[in-house]
């Protein structure tokens, strides 16, 4: 039975279009909410109360920004976690599975070293390709925009996970753009309309209600975590039946 559902579910994610993935999306982060909120909660907890009690202040001159970025890339270090442990529990999700939160994190914990590697060799190219003109580094944002998820469901790292990636998008660039932007989208109105409604009702946050409020925003980004996710499996299902019927000399028949 659970070999039939997997089966379906596969192919649901294979054939869906962009309303469908986002369907798919939604149904597994309300289904599996407690753990993904509490995977996106924990983990960036530690993060939001160092930089709400003890970061720097966010500067506003291009000097202080220079000083500012070590602190978020440490923070986007630290935050791959989350990113590693939330594409687990979806496709487990896919394969009629339901990981616990324990399960979750120690899957991110073993990959985490390569996710670091691999974030560390990506921002380098990204950087390079921005160095030389700006359209290649734009490209390469891309290209290589799923190479965390191949780091945690394909168990790769360094070079052979940006490849992976490239390989899934190639072909599908300005597709894969549009649902990217389409899912920041989805994720930064609620978060927008949150922002606009503190300041508007002019209510002085302390420490704790910042704290709250960051993992608060954490866990609305999580959906995006989880849609990311499911654009990668459609990708990476999608060209499964063609690597298939190749390797059976059935390709075209």
């Amino acid at each position: 039975m659970q070999d039939k559902i997997t089966a379906a579910n596969i192919a649901q994610v294979r054939q869906a279009d962009l309303r469908g993935l986002m369907a798919i999306s939604l149904q597994i982060y309300l289904m599996r909410f407690p753990v993904i909120a509490a995977l996106a909660a924990l983990i960036n907890l530690p993060v939001n109360i160092y930089f709400t009690l003890y970061g720097p202040q966010v500067p506003d001159t291009t000097a202080g920004m220079l000083s500012y970025y070590p602190y978020l890339f440490a923070a986007n270090l630290f935050s791959l976690l989350v990113l590693l442990a939330v594409a687990y529990v979806v496709e487990l999700t896919i394969y009629a599975e339901q990981p616990g939160l324990n399960e979750a994190i120690n899957h991110a914990l073993t990959r985490w070293l390569p996710a670091v590697g691999t974030f560390l060799l990506t921002t380098l190219a990204i950087l390079s390709g921005l160095l030389v003109f700006v359209l290649p580094g734009i490209a390469l944002t891309i290209y290589f925009f799923f190479d965390m998820h191949a780091v945690s469901l394909r168990e790769m790292s360094l070079a052979q996970a940006l490849r992976y990636s490239l390989d899934l998008v190639r072909g599908r660039w300005l597709q894969t753009l549009g649902r990217v932007l389409f899912v920041m989208f989805l994720v930064l109105t609620p978060s927008l309309f949150i922002q606009f409604s503190i300041a508007a009702s002019g209510a002085d946050l302390g420490a704790t209600a910042l704290i709250l409020y960051d993992t608060l925003l954490d866990v609305i980004s999580a959906f995006s975590l989880v849609a990311y996710t499911i654009l990668f499996l459609n990708l990476d299902y999608g060209r499964q039946p063609e690597e298939s019927e190749e390797a059976n000399g059935t390709a075209g028949a």
